[in-house]
């Protein structure tokens, strides 16, 4: 019965996270917003309330007899992806400097791998099976993630259903990666290494935040 309390709990985050990302940026939704933080509050707590094992939960239990090795390659799968995706923005491939942004930009990456490929993924996986919630998982990340952007702030052009489809079916690919490396390891440690570097490399050079991430 307490997987299936966890299960209620994560679905209730995660439907509640998207409905945050469509409203977030527009003032004229503010009363929805708070709504929708107070689910994703009331899902946190109640999904920790049902863990057995938040530890083993959120983090894992590592596998892998050379977990350094797994985690350094992920890292620098990570600079290589960030690398790309400045390209494709026509940005240098590095930023010539770091400026205040980069801690909170770390601290978003490391944010997401524990609450999507730890606590999610991890609490889906006791009902569902490691597949399953591996999918699942990495779909509500793809999911909040492109709600984002359907509703941008007054004054920014709206994106294009190609655009959101394209952001989409990319977080949901990686995360599905991350994801399964947690299985394949017993731990998220190779995913946060993923995504911090990522996020620094991308967003580090910025002095504020861009208007997506709230």
């Amino acid at each position: 019965m307490k997987h299936i309390a966890s299960c209620v709990w994560v679905c209730l985050f995660a439907a509640a996270a998207v409905g945050f990302a469509l409203v977030v940026h527009r003032a004229d939704w503010a009363m929805w917003r708070w709504l929708f933080l107070a689910l994703m509050g009331l899902g946190l707590c109640g999904g920790w309330a049902t863990l057995d094992d938040p530890a083993g939960t959120l983090w894992g239990r590592i596998r892998s007899p050379r977990p350094a090795y797994w985690i350094v390659a992920l890292a620098c799968l990570g600079l290589v992806l960030a690398v790309c995706y400045r390209r494709l923005l026509e940005m240098p491939g590095f930023p010539s400097s770091l400026h205040a942004f980069v801690v909170a930009a770390a601290c978003i990456g490391l944010t997401e791998e524990f609450l999507w490929r730890g606590w999610i993924q991890g609490a889906l996986a006791g009902l569902l099976g490691w597949p399953t919630a591996v999918l699942l998982a990495a779909a509500s990340h793809a999911a909040y993630k492109t709600a984002l952007f359907i509703f941008p702030p007054v004054g920014q052009s709206p994106f294009s259903i190609a655009s959101l489809a394209f952001l989409a079916g990319c977080t949901f690919v990686v995360g599905a990666g991350l994801g399964f490396s947690r299985v394949r390891q017993g731990t998220i440690g190779p995913a946060i290494a993923f995504h911090v570097v990522f996020d620094i490399l991308v967003y580090g050079s910025r002095a504020t935040a861009p208007w997506w991430v709230w």
